[in-house]
């Protein structure tokens, strides 16, 4: 990795990116990795020690779905990496690969030995390690933040039991789970009260402070050192798995999907049995048996509305931890597979003739990386921004002017100006001068040609000059700008609303908290200053051209906050009409300050 150029200089990404306080954007901002710079601030101090996290996963190398051979690929991620690159296949390294066609259950701990060894040693340091991007020789260290897993993984890896009558998830203590007969179910239920009397789960949490006060025997028994010097979050259960079996049961359920919902007549007689929900207990009839109508029991027009629901809704795009980058790797691992008598000699050949390759090619001008799939996002990793559509365009002087106008309201160096162009307005019109609403009007339309001139008189009368900034805004952008169809920035992927439309992902929808003027009606004089909530769509993507400077603009679709928008509704969501349209003469926004929403169709509720 440090011997390429590219990913040389992308591996330090995380300490040279802008970091925006409470936004979760990338491993970076999570608790273990400031957990890591608190305790070990030498480790902290080189940017390119690398972050790692540990996937695992059986396959079927045969490609299908039979459960009779499971190999088990052992993967590692490099979160140095910027958002768009560290979980492409280029950058998910196979460290090992456990044969079938048995998989290794507990026994996982003596196979990765050897990859646990690697990985002290680079804890540990690792001297004479080349990077071509700086052009120097670093000691390189790592650490191996958490791992990524399915529930019975994080089973085997972490050392704990997770089924089975000893299903304490920190010591395997019997927690005396309760087998039913008819359901052939485990209960738990009211199971933290047989615990011992010092366990931590029957204390407070904040006073369980990790493995440590349980002693040696209840450490994980894989990288038992490693994962020691990381009490904050070791094991990531796996959402991808858990969002699906949860659903399904939950969906199936509601929807009285018959074989597969969880409200049938054993677990009916199994609550019989714990003596709990008596309304619900089965009646037994002459020729079949009758299940009292539960309170999650759909009828079948609230069936079709959330059929339509879901099959409607789109959701953005977010991964870090979670396991389809993984799946789809382990899918190119399996189509290696040549000869079904060796499945892993095919994967591992294969892969390392694919590794050898990759890296020759970075030494080849024009040649596509292999693993990286052609990406929407921008390849330059530390450049906010997305080349999707970049022909510059000549626009409409009225929709310039706007966003001319945006730009200069939000920039910090231009507040004095408006401030002093607001109060020249007032000693000018002595008539209006308590008239808020109607400077504020007079402010938009006269602004950016008395900032000008402004500008122009302060460089000319020598008076200490103004700032390259100031110079340039007052210039003005390019009557040419370019337009996007997609664009990354503060870590989130925006797109147009047309763009939308054809992908199956929602990354249109925006909102913003800005201080506005509210007014009763069209005669109101007083307005008030107050923060208000608005919601839209992008309809475009801007870069304005300042010569020096870029600055990106949303062009939005504003929801009208008077007619289209209810606050909290009795479900506790905001609901909002994207038909009533609204703010027509204020529709740009600086990309950099909206937050971004998606939105779900209202079964009960038209438009």
């Amino acid at each position: 990795m440090f011997k390429s150029l590219e990913t040389s200089r992308n591996l330090t990404w995380h300490a040279d990116s802008t970091r925006v306080v409470g936004q979760l954007r990338h491993p970076v901002d999570s608790p273990s990795w400031k957990l890591v710079d608190h305790m070990w601030p030498d480790f902290e101090s080189e940017p390119r020690n690398l972050r790692l996290a540990l996937a695992a996963d059986g396959i079927n190398p045969h490609s299908n779905l039979s459960s009779r051979y499971s190999c088990w690929p052992i993967m590692l991620v490099n979160y140095n990496l910027p958002p768009n690159m560290c979980m492409k296949r280029k950058y998910i390294m196979l460290t090992m690969l456990i044969s079938g066609p048995k998989q290794p259950g507990n026994d996982i701990d003596v196979y990765l030995e050897v990859l646990v060894e690697d990985l002290q040693q680079l804890w540990e340091g690792v001297d004479g390690v080349y990077d071509a991007y700086r052009r120097q020789f670093f000691t390189l260290k790592a650490v191996l933040l958490w791992t990524i897993n399915d529930f019975p993984a994080y089973g085997n890896l972490s050392g704990c039991t997770t089924h089975g009558y000893y299903a304490c998830p920190v010591c395997g203590e019997d927690t005396y789970a309760r087998h039913l007969e008819n359901g052939k179910k485990m209960s738990f239920a009211g199971h933290r009260r047989f615990l011992s009397r010092f366990h931590p789960y029957r204390r407070q949490m904040k006073e369980f402070n990790g493995m440590e006060e349980l002693g040696e025997a209840a450490r994980p028994l894989f990288g038992i050192k490693l994962f020691d010097k990381l009490s904050d979050i070791r094991h990531c259960l796996d959402v991808m798995h858990i969002e699906k079996n949860v659903f399904e049961s939950l969906i199936n359920t509601l929807m009285n999907v018959k074989g597969k919902t969880k409200d049938n007549v054993a677990a009916r007689l199994d609550m019989v049995e714990m003596g709990i929900r008596p309304e619900l207990t089965p009646i037994v009839g002459e020729k079949r048996t009758y299940l009292p109508l539960a309170a999650c029991s759909f009828t079948k027009k609230e069936k079709l509305q959330v059929c339509k629901s879901l099959k409607d809704i789109k959701v953005p795009e977010v991964y870090f931890r979670w396991m389809y980058p993984f799946e789809r790797c382990m899918k190119v691992l399996k189509s290696y597979v040549g000869i079904r008598k060796h499945p892993e000699g095919c994967i591992v050949q294969r892969y390392l003739a694919e590794e050898a390759i990759e890296f020759c090619s970075e030494y080849l001008n024009g040649v596509d990386p292999i693993g990286v799939p052609q990406s929407i996002r921008d390849s330059k990793a530390n450049i906010s921004g997305l080349q999707a559509c970049n022909t510059p365009i000549v626009v409409q002087q009225v929709d310039l002017q706007q966003a001319y106008l945006t730009v200069l309201e939000n920039m910090e160096e231009v507040s004095p100006y408006i401030i002093e162009h607001k109060t020249f307005l007032k000693s000018m019109f002595r008539k209006k001068e308590k008239d808020e609403r109607w400077i504020q009007d007079a402010h938009n339309k006269r602004f950016i040609d008395w900032f000008r001139a402004k500008v122009v008189a302060e460089i000319d009368s020598c008076n200490g000059g103004t700032t390259s900034t100031l110079t340039w805004l007052a210039h003005g952008p390019r009557v040419q700008i370019l337009k996007y169809n997609s664009y990354v920035i503060n870590g989130n992927l925006y797109q147009t609303k047309a763009r939308d439309d054809d992908r199956v992902c929602q990354n249109s929808g925006v909102s913003l908290v800005a201080n506005t003027m509210l007014v009763c009606s069209a005669k109101d004089k007083n307005p008030l200053l107050a923060d208000v909530s608005f919601y839209g769509v992008i309809e475009e993507i801007w870069e304005l051209d300042y010569h020096q400077f870029h600055v990106p603009l949303f062009k939005c679709a504003w929801v009208a906050n008077d007619k289209g928008i209810i606050n909290n509704d009795e479900c506790g969501f905001t609901v909002v009409n994207l038909n009533k349209r609204g703010h027509k003469n204020d529709e740009f926004v600086l990309a950099s300050q909206v937050n971004q929403v998606f939105y779900i169709d209202d079964p009960l509720k038209k438009g």
